[in-house]
């Protein structure tokens, strides 16, 4: 039985230039697609890639695009051959159990006519609902145009389309993939990467899946990853190995803010270099203690254990290069502008020759009654810090510095005004406030280093990890202990692993615990 597998309207959304010729009707548009469209290898359906079709059956890699088209309506689909990457009809009756009798031609046009409307799961890879939560510019549309959105578009756009599959963080892993595009990463995930056991996403792993769960002892990759989809995930099956440790006390989990790598910069390697701005207003037991404190929670190894999960496969380091004062009188208020200009000038004078900028943050420190601003807010309304990145001349061209800049969190006189907030003063030595923040800052460049770039040019390519929310590793536990201000479950003195003190932390996100974990219950 011959199978209709042309989409009209789908035709007429991928191939604007019919319109512009006045063909728009379907009879039209079928025409010009069986006289040129299928020899010019126009998309005619978001289920359908016939170059795909021809490489994965090789007894029919001599046919033209027409005979692959009548092939596949006529044998193809019926013979279960593989013609998607977007869909899996097997999946789709397992999925549907009234639909579990249905053969694959049935099963086709049923998805076709009913299903994709009905939200119906027709791919352990595809999830439309996440596609449209996670891309707010695609809430309002309907799951066919999602799923005709994503064929045309998303994909060539690198947009997530799944909380499991993370073609970015496939990439990431997969060395000898690091130069495709997101369809060749999808393509090549499901022809090859799940069978050969390659990893593909941080939150699950199906070679951990088949190690701790016997019972399914005997079932392919394709077969385990399809049992997590529609078993595991409602049996509470456990996906990867968890990182020892529990969330911090008084925190709930929020797996909804867990973070997703979307493919930018991240730096496993860091260096950190502390400027202190101001010199004279600086008291030199401070600098002292905030140099000593941030090097040990930099380098601490229960610390780095939890933020190692956003480096697979990785050995995160820190790398403290020292720290210098600059006796250059600061404004009172210091704005963006005045910092990324102040940094500009630095480097186009030579003050950063010698470093690795590519690694390296510039750590900058703002000293007592100094207001620290940004476009839309100020310390005075809580803001303790920021990071970002600055492009300048030097003379070898063209160059980026990271930054980080954070305020002297105190409880001060301002403008005759007692007990005024600037920043966020947790702790009860400025100092301490000054390590958190700095460690707050160090570890969202670290994860995140070209946000600034992102917001610049509108694009997500440069975002590192975030959540669906946009919060950066260590923004949503500040929010969810807002207002909290005895025993802040987020801010916190904790021992170091090696048993030589404490330093003033602000605890970090963790996709383990879906939330912040106490570094205390981390062996």
């Amino acid at each position: 039985m011959a199978v209709n597998i042309f989409d009209a309207n789908f035709y007429r959304a991928a191939n604007r230039d019919l319109a512009t010729a006045g063909l728009t009707t379907d009879a039209q548009v079928w025409s010009h697609f069986q006289t040129y469209g299928v020899n010019e290898g126009r998309a005619f359906s978001p289920f359908i890639d016939l170059n795909l079709y021809r490489a994965s059956n090789s007894d029919l890699s001599g046919l033209n695009n027409q005979q692959l088209f009548a092939h596949l309506q006529n044998y193809g689909i019926r013979e279960d051959r593989h013609f998607s990457n977007l869909i899996d009809l097997d999946f789709y009756r397992q999925a549907n159990s009234d639909l579990s009798k249905f053969s694959s031609e049935q099963a086709f046009q049923h998805l076709q006519t009913y299903g994709v409307s009905e939200r119906r799961q027709f791919s352990p890879f595809i999830d439309l609902k996440f596609y449209r939560q996670s891309n707010p510019d695609l809430s309002k549309l309907d799951y066919a145009s999602a799923l005709q959105h994503l064929e045309i578009y998303g994909l060539s756009e690198g947009r997530q389309f799944s909380p499991l599959i993370d073609l970015n963080f496939y990439r990431q892993v997969n060395s000898d993939l690091s130069k495709f595009n997101h369809t060749s990463a999808l393509q090549h995930l499901e022809s090859y990467g799940l069978s050969e056991g390659r990893e593909f996403s941080p939150i699950f792993s199906v070679n951990y899946y088949k190690a701790h769960n016997p019972d399914l002892v005997g079932m392919t990759n394709s077969q385990l990853l399809n049992h997590y989809e529609l078993y595991g995930i409602k049996e509470g099956r456990q996906v990867e190995p968890t990182l020892n440790g529990q969330i911090a006390l008084g925190m709930n989990p929020t797996p909804e803010h867990d973070l997703i790598y979307r493919g930018g910069k991240t730096i496993a390697n860091l260096n950190f270099y502390n400027i202190y701005l101001g010199g004279s207003n600086w008291d030199h037991h401070d600098i002292q203690q905030i140099d000593a404190s941030l090097s040990a929670a930099m380098s601490d190894r229960r610390l780095n254990s939890i933020v190692s999960q956003y480096f697979p496969g990785q050995k995160i380091t820190s790398n403290f290069l020292g720290s210098r004062v600059t006796e250059d009188p600061v404004p009172s208020e210091v704005s963006k502008q005045y910092i990324e200009t102040l940094i500009s000038r630095m480097g186009s004078q030579g003050e950063f020759k010698g470093f690795d900028l590519n690694s390296t943050v510039f750590d900058y420190m703002l000293p007592k009654n100094t207001i620290l601003s940004t476009d839309t807010s100020s310390s005075l309304e809580g803001l303790s810090g920021y990071h970002g990145s600055v492009h300048f001349q030097s003379p070898d061209g063209m160059v980026t510095a990271y930054y980080a800049i954070g305020v002297y969190s105190e409880n001060y006189n301002y403008l005759g005004v007692n007990n005024v907030n600037n920043g966020n003063p947790v702790f009860n030595e400025p100092w301490k406030n000054v390590v958190a923040t700095a460690y707050h800052e160090l570890n969202e460049v670290r994860t995140d280093a070209d946000a600034e770039d992102a917001v610049r040019t509108k694009n997500l390519n440069y975002v590192g990890w975030n959540s669906l929310q946009g919060e950066e590793i260590g923004d949503y536990p500040i929010k969810e202990a807002n207002g909290i201000t005895f025993n802040n479950p987020v801010f916190r003195e904790i021992p170091l692993a090696n048993g030589q003190g404490t330093v003033p932390i602000q605890l970090q996100y963790s996709n383990a615990v879906h939330g912040p974990t106490d570094p205390t219950t981390v062996s």
